[in-house]
């Protein structure tokens, strides 16, 4: 049986799998990456530190039915080498104002871009009392709108379930009116073709902006060790790739 890390990179990379057996010890360190109590400390804190991000509730901006807010949410990934340390944020822009609401690294173990959109469709709805809201992830305007429409769903039995249950009770807890629209990711000059378009891409754009901006906000203890574990990275996959390459040579390390 392996830990968890090394039966990661054993089924990523099977020719290393084949001659594991056969490795020397300090091969298989290299191969790992993850062999040193200094390592083992910065993930420990790595991991902390993702826990005690702080994600307040957001100021409540006024609005009324006859004129609901214009809201943008949009939710970024830092994408790296592997998914342990990827890092994500997200932040909704309102564009009947042109302000931005509200923005923040996203707290907690789970990194991932749908977890991300979600909450930026969560936190535009904590954000207002009314409101049509434009988001550029399929997945989290279909949840949404299936949680408007009053669908039922088992929370524990579905990705990031914590964060549309809570949506759920925002939206039950109001008499607000919401919608969730779905509009282009990343479009082009060329492909913003109607006026909806033109308007929807400028927006979108700013709550990308600002979501990748939000990567930032994040303490100097933080981005060190997040750049330490992100070179450690980019080392054992170049070797790993070598092993890949030249495994004899390799292994005779």
């Amino acid at each position: 049986l392996h830990c968890p890390l090394t039966a990661s990179m054993l089924e990523k990379f099977p020719l290393v799998a084949s001659s594991w057996e056969h490795l020397p010890i300090i091969t298989r360190n290299l191969c790992i990456g993850m062999h040193t109590h200094s390592e083992a400390e910065d993930i420990r804190n790595f991991r902390f530190l993702l826990r005690q991000i702080d994600m307040p509730l957001p100021t409540r901006r006024y609005s009324s039915a006859s004129t609901p807010r214009l809201l943008f949410s949009d939710g970024s990934g830092w994408h790296v080498t592997s998914m342990s340390f990827r890092l994500t944020a997200f932040a909704v822009w309102d564009a009947w104002e042109e302000l931005l609401f509200y923005s923040s690294p996203v707290k907690g173990i789970i990194q991932t871009v749908p977890r991300a959109e979600a909450l930026g469709v969560l936190y535009s709805v904590l954000s207002t009392e009314f409101a049509q809201i434009y988001c550029d992830c399929k997945y989290a305007v279909d949840m949404a709108n299936d949680i408007l429409d009053l669908k039922d769903f088992i929370w524990t039995s579905i990705e990031h379930g914590d964060v549309w249950k809570a949506f759920q009770q925002a939206v039950q807890s109001r008499e607000g009116n919401y919608r969730v629209h779905k509009v282009k990711a990343h479009a082009t000059e060329e492909e913003a073709i109607t006026d909806f378009d033109r308007w929807a891409k400028i927006h979108n754009d700013k709550a990308d902006h600002f979501a990748n901006k939000a990567q930032y906000d994040r303490s100097e203890e933080f981005k060190t060790i997040h750049s330490k574990l992100f070179e450690s990275e980019k080392q054992r996959c170049e070797i790993v790739k070598q092993f890949q390459l030249h495994p004899v040579a390799i292994s005779q390390i």
